[in-house]
């Protein structure tokens, strides 16, 4: 499974998340400062499975029809560590228990 954490997110979340799984911030890529735009477009062109994300934003800019991943969007008041960790082990959860089909949005 590829996963993309956004660039809001920290990095050393990439520890927390089972070994089985790639997972990458844009910088890894050399996507840093992408538009959200282009950033789909990428992870269309690498088959990418999920793009986990704390932009509120997000949801109401992409056009779901063109996505072929998952958007996870993390409904968080912070960026602090703990509630991003908090976050982490509950993607886990849902990765390790997918709904079929698959949403878009989760």
């Amino acid at each position: 499974m590829k996963i993309l954490l956004d660039e809001q997110l920290s990095s050393d979340l990439i520890h927390y998340f089972p070994s089985s799984f790639q997972v990458f911030m844009p910088k890894d890529l050399g996507w840093s400062g992408y538009s959200n735009g282009l950033l789909r477009e990428k992870l269309n062109e690498r088959n990418f499975n999920f793009l986990v994300s704390a932009d509120k934003n997000i949801p109401f800019q992409q056009n779901f029809n063109k996505m072929n991943y998952t958007l996870i969007a993390l409904d968080t008041p912070s960026l602090e560590w703990e509630a991003q960790l908090f976050f982490v082990q509950k993607i886990n959860k849902f990765l390790v228990n997918l709904p079929n089909p698959l949403p878009k949005l989760v």
